[in-house]
């Protein structure tokens, strides 16, 4: 599990917009004991929750995007359990997206992470993808 769950003064530098923040958080063991790449997020009178992301790789095989996987799990508990996940609004989702791209398109955030080292055959192109399911959005009738 992630033992570094601060947002500041960590190895992966934090990005912010508006009141909500992000950072990379290295590599995780999931709760099936699978090694899952980990984020940090916290949104606005929120916890600061896991998130997963994975690489999705291109044709070449070598260049690859960012896929979302999941978000909102606690960090006490890990990643890869499809229950336990907080709920979000839908205004909520939207910050969560928008810190999610402004971590993959900002360089000096993702510069210590190994799958983005320049002198890796690979590169990073630009995109992120989500998944289906990724975050889990309360009803309109519950917000």
């Amino acid at each position: 599990m992630i033992s570094d769950i601060s947002m500041e003064g960590s190895y992966y530098p934090s990005v912010n917009v508006g009141s909500g923040r992000i950072r990379l958080a290295g590599t995780d063991r999931g709760a099936d004991e699978l090694p899952r790449q980990a984020f940090l997020l916290q949104l606005p009178k929120q916890p600061v929750l896991l998130g997963e992301w994975r690489q999705r790789w291109a044709e070449n095989g070598d260049d690859f995007d960012v896929e979302i996987v999941s978000f909102g799990h606690f960090p006490s508990e890990g990643l890869g359990l499809p229950t336990g996940r907080l709920e979000f609004t839908s205004e909520e989702r939207v910050l969560a997206e928008d810190l999610v791209h402004s971590l993959f398109s900002n360089p000096l955030a993702r510069q210590k992470h190994s799958a983005f080292r320049p002198e890796r055959k690979g590169a990073f192109l630009g995109k992120v993808h989500f998944l289906a399911g990724w975050i889990t959005e309360r009803s309109r009738d519950q917000q």
